[in-house]
Protein backbone atom coordinates (compact mmCIF):
# COMPACT_ATOMS: atom_id res chain seq x y z
CA UNK A 1 0.00 0.00 0.00
CA UNK A 2 2.39 2.74 1.48
CA UNK A 3 5.19 1.70 -1.45
CA UNK A 4 2.50 1.77 -4.28
CA UNK A 5 0.25 4.38 -3.21
CA UNK A 6 2.31 7.19 -2.03
CA UNK A 7 3.27 10.18 -3.91
CA UNK A 8 7.03 9.77 -4.67
CA UNK A 9 7.78 12.93 -3.01
CA UNK A 10 6.96 11.64 0.58
CA UNK A 11 7.95 7.42 -0.33
CA UNK A 12 11.31 7.48 1.42
CA UNK A 13 9.58 8.47 4.55
CA UNK A 14 6.33 6.54 4.20
CA UNK A 15 5.67 3.18 5.87
CA UNK A 16 7.54 0.04 4.68
CA UNK A 17 7.11 -3.71 5.76
CA UNK A 18 9.70 -5.54 7.49
CA UNK A 19 10.51 -8.60 9.22
CA UNK A 20 12.21 -7.90 13.08
CA UNK A 21 12.42 -11.35 15.17
CA UNK A 22 9.88 -13.16 12.94
CA UNK A 23 7.52 -10.83 12.93
CA UNK A 24 5.96 -7.93 10.03
CA UNK A 25 6.92 -4.64 11.32
CA UNK A 26 5.24 -1.94 9.32
CA UNK A 27 8.11 0.55 10.35
CA UNK A 28 9.04 4.61 9.35
CA UNK A 29 12.12 6.86 10.32
CA UNK A 30 9.54 9.05 12.40
CA UNK A 31 9.04 6.56 14.76
CA UNK A 32 6.16 4.27 13.58
CA UNK A 33 6.93 0.43 14.79
CA UNK A 34 3.39 -1.22 14.40
CA UNK A 35 2.51 -4.73 14.28
CA UNK A 36 -0.41 -6.78 12.57
CA UNK A 37 -1.74 -8.16 15.71
CA UNK A 38 -4.88 -7.49 16.18
CA UNK A 39 -5.23 -7.47 12.63
CA UNK A 40 -4.69 -10.51 11.57
CA UNK A 41 -6.80 -11.85 14.55
CA UNK A 42 -10.02 -12.65 12.77
CA UNK A 43 -11.03 -16.79 12.86
CA UNK A 44 -8.70 -17.43 15.81
CA UNK A 45 -9.62 -18.47 19.47
CA UNK A 46 -9.09 -15.50 22.25
CA UNK A 47 -5.65 -17.41 23.50
CA UNK A 48 -4.31 -17.55 19.91
CA UNK A 49 -4.63 -13.46 19.83
CA UNK A 50 -1.53 -11.92 20.34
CA UNK A 51 -0.21 -8.40 19.11
CA UNK A 52 2.28 -9.24 17.62
CA UNK A 53 2.54 -11.72 14.34
CA UNK A 54 2.58 -12.08 10.97
CA UNK A 55 0.30 -10.99 7.57
CA UNK A 56 0.55 -14.56 6.30
CA UNK A 57 -0.64 -16.32 8.91
CA UNK A 58 -3.73 -13.77 9.13
CA UNK A 59 -6.52 -14.26 7.02
CA UNK A 60 -6.12 -12.93 3.20
CA UNK A 61 -9.20 -11.00 3.15
CA UNK A 62 -7.61 -8.31 5.28
CA UNK A 63 -5.81 -7.57 1.39
CA UNK A 64 -7.39 -9.00 -0.98
CA UNK A 65 -11.23 -8.42 -1.52
CA UNK A 66 -11.98 -11.55 -3.10
CA UNK A 67 -10.89 -13.60 -0.14
CA UNK A 68 -13.00 -10.40 2.35
CA UNK A 69 -16.50 -11.86 0.24
CA UNK A 70 -15.61 -15.30 0.97
CA UNK A 71 -15.01 -14.25 4.75
CA UNK A 72 -17.95 -12.13 4.96
CA UNK A 73 -20.29 -15.02 3.39
CA UNK A 74 -18.49 -17.65 5.69
CA UNK A 75 -19.98 -15.18 8.89
CA UNK A 76 -23.09 -14.47 7.00
CA UNK A 77 -22.28 -10.85 6.47
CA UNK A 78 -23.91 -9.21 3.39
CA UNK A 79 -21.91 -5.94 3.19
CA UNK A 80 -19.23 -4.38 5.50
CA UNK A 81 -18.21 -0.68 6.08
CA UNK A 82 -14.23 -0.95 5.99
CA UNK A 83 -12.09 1.59 8.14
CA UNK A 84 -8.53 1.28 8.59
CA UNK A 85 -6.76 -0.29 11.30
CA UNK A 86 -2.77 -0.15 11.24
CA UNK A 87 -3.05 2.81 9.69
CA UNK A 88 -4.88 4.50 12.74
CA UNK A 89 -1.04 4.30 13.90
CA UNK A 90 -0.25 7.05 11.04
CA UNK A 91 -1.76 9.88 13.41
CA UNK A 92 1.27 9.69 15.77
CA UNK A 93 3.16 11.17 12.49
CA UNK A 94 4.51 14.74 13.70
CA UNK A 95 5.02 16.20 10.08
CA UNK A 96 1.57 17.37 8.98
CA UNK A 97 2.57 16.88 4.62
CA UNK A 98 3.54 13.52 5.61
CA UNK A 99 0.37 12.36 7.42
CA UNK A 100 -1.72 13.72 4.86
CA UNK A 101 0.46 12.29 1.98
CA UNK A 102 -0.03 8.99 3.83
CA UNK A 103 -3.62 9.21 4.19
CA UNK A 104 -4.13 9.91 0.46
CA UNK A 105 -2.12 6.97 -0.28
CA UNK A 106 -4.94 4.91 2.07
CA UNK A 107 -7.52 6.40 0.86
CA UNK A 108 -6.52 5.78 -2.97
CA UNK A 109 -5.60 2.23 -1.82
CA UNK A 110 -8.94 1.82 0.01
CA UNK A 111 -11.14 3.35 -3.25
CA UNK A 112 -9.07 0.04 -5.31
CA UNK A 113 -10.41 -2.05 -2.76
CA UNK A 114 -13.96 -1.43 -2.04
CA UNK A 115 -14.26 -1.12 -5.96
CA UNK A 116 -14.00 -4.61 -6.05
CA UNK A 117 -16.81 -5.34 -4.60
CA UNK A 118 -18.68 -2.39 -4.42
CA UNK A 119 -21.93 -4.15 -3.31
CA UNK A 120 -20.27 -5.80 -0.63
CA UNK A 121 -17.87 -2.97 1.11
CA UNK A 122 -18.33 0.46 1.69
CA UNK A 123 -15.18 2.09 1.82
CA UNK A 124 -14.09 5.10 4.40
CA UNK A 125 -11.79 7.68 3.61
CA UNK A 126 -8.69 9.21 6.57
CA UNK A 127 -8.11 12.56 6.99
CA UNK A 128 -5.73 14.70 9.45
CA UNK A 129 -7.20 17.50 10.94
CA UNK A 130 -3.90 19.64 11.01
CA UNK A 131 -4.22 21.78 7.60
CA UNK A 132 -8.25 22.46 7.40
CA UNK A 133 -7.79 23.81 3.24
CA UNK A 134 -5.79 20.59 2.25
CA UNK A 135 -8.67 18.66 4.69
CA UNK A 136 -11.68 19.91 3.01
CA UNK A 137 -10.22 19.14 -0.63
CA UNK A 138 -9.16 15.72 0.77
CA UNK A 139 -12.41 15.08 2.02
CA UNK A 140 -14.34 16.40 -1.55
CA UNK A 141 -11.85 14.07 -3.66
CA UNK A 142 -12.60 10.92 -1.49
CA UNK A 143 -16.24 11.91 -2.18
CA UNK A 144 -15.19 12.34 -5.79
CA UNK A 145 -13.54 8.66 -5.84
CA UNK A 146 -17.08 7.29 -4.04
CA UNK A 147 -15.73 6.65 -0.71
CA UNK A 148 -19.11 7.11 1.64
CA UNK A 149 -17.88 8.36 4.90
CA UNK A 150 -14.72 10.38 6.28
CA UNK A 151 -12.83 9.65 9.55
CA UNK A 152 -11.02 11.91 11.75
CA UNK A 153 -9.19 11.84 14.84
CA UNK A 154 -11.25 11.54 18.23
CA UNK A 155 -8.88 13.66 19.90
CA UNK A 156 -7.45 17.36 18.86
CA UNK A 157 -4.43 18.68 19.92
CA UNK A 158 -4.71 21.04 23.22
CA UNK A 159 -4.19 23.94 21.35
CA UNK A 160 -7.16 22.94 18.96
CA UNK A 161 -9.99 21.99 20.88
CA UNK A 162 -13.08 20.70 18.60
CA UNK A 163 -15.29 23.72 20.20
CA UNK A 164 -13.60 26.37 18.73
CA UNK A 165 -15.76 28.42 17.08
CA UNK A 166 -14.20 28.47 13.39
CA UNK A 167 -11.35 26.90 12.94
CA UNK A 168 -12.97 23.39 11.87
CA UNK A 169 -15.20 24.90 9.49
CA UNK A 170 -13.47 24.67 5.81
CA UNK A 171 -13.70 20.76 7.18
CA UNK A 172 -17.49 20.72 8.00
CA UNK A 173 -18.51 22.72 5.32
CA UNK A 174 -17.04 19.92 2.59
CA UNK A 175 -18.44 17.25 4.78
CA UNK A 176 -21.67 19.00 4.36
CA UNK A 177 -21.09 19.50 0.63
CA UNK A 178 -20.54 16.13 0.00
CA UNK A 179 -23.13 14.38 3.03
CA UNK A 180 -20.05 12.17 3.80
CA UNK A 181 -20.85 11.44 7.53
CA UNK A 182 -17.60 11.78 9.94
CA UNK A 183 -16.69 9.12 12.08
CA UNK A 184 -14.37 9.48 14.96
CA UNK A 185 -12.30 6.83 16.41
CA UNK A 186 -10.92 6.67 19.96
CA UNK A 187 -7.57 4.46 18.88
CA UNK A 188 -6.75 7.56 15.87
CA UNK A 189 -4.91 10.21 17.46
CA UNK A 190 -1.81 12.02 18.19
Amino acid sequence: LWQKYTDPKFKDKAPRLVQQNGEDRLVADWGLNSSPGMGVSAGKKPEEVKLGGTYAAGRQGAWDPDQRIKDMAQDGVDAEVLYPTVSMSLYRCPEPDLLMAMFKAYNDWMVDFWAAKPKHLVGVGVVSLDDMPAVAEETKRVAQKGLRGIMVQAEPTPDRPFGHPTLYDPFWAAAEETGLPVSLHTFAGP
